[in-house]
């Protein structure tokens, strides 16, 4: 049976294959047509977000955009922050720790965390260009177009091209508003995953197990998901992930880098109070068991869909943080390098607020890099 990594390789492979041959035997497309480029799906259309135009003169909306210039301001000098103090910690120890991950499925992470992170993602990349339109629109910007994308076949992206006329004589507020409408907007999704989570969490948490397959706790006959009040292990007795996991990878380092050679004997304790015994003999290798943490509050659920919902909010909230960080640094065609083009603009003038913007740029680049993890 093919793996996951497998699957998705050929996946990945017809994809390239299909956008090729498209791409190939390409014609000319306007507005509204769908663009194949190899890897690149991109859907154009001619939706320009009048309906926000209402939003002009209202002053609450104002106020938001300009909370958005200061939450800008902000979080690029928190991602500055975390970049820096990430990469004097390396140089420091000699230890490189990544802290950005690009998403590559199957290669930074995998299949199924790609799937629980999808539809925070989804929402994440939608609501923060509809935050950049809303911010033209307040402003009188007309939206020439707007349109989605498709990476790999798997990662979506959606853009929204303001008038760039307009948009180049439009006042420095008017500016750092729309460029800072991105940012703002998974902010804010990023404080409402958070209430979720705490939401969610605020009862505490069950350990919930599954028994891998053709592993030994499967042959002993733990079900395939189970919630747990406790694990006892050789007389020890958890219940949460970390203090298990410590335990184990103790026990791993005490012989020599596996549980080869170690007798245990565990019981996994029900939330219904029924108790399940599985030995490992010391030839085996591992317990055979993945183990992970299910709100309480979602325990009703089962453990499947609860732990799903869980992950689900828990990657919504890590995705919409990221973005919102890596969009706030001037990275050339991010977010930030419009910001920071802009900011500066009115006292240096266009030429000189370019160079600034390219300068800063690359200096982000520079940062960023050994603080990139593969």
């Amino acid at each position: 049976m093919a793996t996951g990594t497998q699957l998705l390789a050929a996946y990945l492979l017809f994809w390239f294959a299909l956008t090729t041959l498209l791409w190939l035997r390409r014609s000319e497309s306007g507005e509204g047509k769908i663009a194949v480029t190899p890897l690149v799906v991109t859907w154009r259309t001619a939706f320009t977000f009048e309906s926000f135009a209402r939003l002009r003169g209202s002053r609450l909306v104002g106020l938001l955009f300009d909370a958005g210039i200061v939450n800008m301001v902000l979080i690029m000098m928190a991602a500055y922050y975390v970049l820096a103090s990430n990469l004097a910690y390396s140089l420091s120890t000699g230890r490189h720790v990544g802290v950005v991950a690009p998403i590559i499925p199957g290669v930074t992470i995998g299949l199924r965390v790609f799937l629980y992170l999808l539809p925070g993602l989804v929402i994440a990349v939608l609501l923060h260009e509809a935050f950049h339109a809303m911010a033209a629109r307040y402003e009188g910007i007309p939206v020439r177009s707007s349109g989605l994308m498709l990476f790999l076949g798997l990662i979506p992206a959606a853009f929204v091209e303001p008038e760039e006329d307009a948009l180049l004589r439009a006042p420095s507020r008017a500016k750092l508003r729309v460029f800072a409408a991105g940012v703002l907007a998974n902010t804010l999704l990023f404080l409402l995953f958070s209430g979720l989570l705490l939401a969610v969490t605020s009862k505490g948490y069950y350990l919930a197990v599954s028994a891998a397959p053709g592993g030994v706790a499967e042959r002993a006959g733990l079900p395939e998901t189970l919630l747990l009040e406790k694990i006892v292990v050789n007389g020890s007795t958890f219940s949460d992930v970390g203090s298990f996991v410590k335990y184990v990878n103790k026990l791993r380092q005490e012989h020599g880098g596996s549980l080869r050679g170690v007798a245990l004997v565990v019981e996994f304790v029900a939330i219904d109070g029924r108790v399940y015994k599985v030995y490992k003999p010391p030839e085996a290798p591992a317990i055979g068991i993945y183990l992970y943490s299910v709100p309480r509050a979602l325990a009703s659920l089962g453990p499947g869909l609860a732990l799903s919902l869980f992950l689900v909010l828990y990657y919504a909230q890590a995705i919409n943080i990221g973005l919102a960080g890596i969009n706030a640094l001037p990275i050339f065609i991010t977010d930030g390098a419009q910001f920071i083009q802009a900011a500066v603009e009115k006292r240096v003038g266009a030429e000189m607020a370019r160079k600034v913007a390219t300068l800063a740029s690359a200096a982000t680049i520079a940062l960023l890099l050994p603080n990139i993890s593969l």
